[in-house]
């Protein structure tokens, strides 16, 4: 049986301009999830959430399942990203599940015409 730890974000959705809200409610609920000694689910509802450079850690102390039903926006500029090779990053994380009927949108092609030349 899964703990649900929601991410609440709905009072970030009229901040469109800004990236730091959702990522903080995602955070918050990652470490929320992270700590939970029982299996914990974080469900992440329909809606559009703009969402800079993430990195989330483990260990974890119990199984963490994000659920994604809404899109996760990445910036439109590479500035946002700050170097970083990886948008968003899971790392050192066991019993790890992703899953919902959401979308991560990477901008595809207008992103890459501005990624730096290896």
């Amino acid at each position: 049986m899964y703990q649900i730890v929601p991410m609440k974000t709905q009072i970030f959705l009229e901040d469109e301009e800004m990236m730091i809200r959702p990522m903080m409610a995602f955070t918050t609920a990652w470490n929320e999830a992270c700590a939970s000694t029982t299996a914990a689910k974080i469900l992440i509802l329909a809606g559009t959430y703009k969402m800079g450079l993430l990195e989330v850690k483990g260990p974890c102390k119990a199984p963490i399942e994000v659920q994604v039903n809404g899109t996760i926006d990445a910036p439109m500029s590479n500035d946002d990203l700050k170097g970083a090779e990886q948008w968003i990053r899971f790392d050192t994380i066991e019993s790890f599940t992703l899953s919902g009927k959401g979308v991560f949108d990477g901008h595809g092609a207008a992103t890459w015409k501005h990624a730096p030349i290896a």
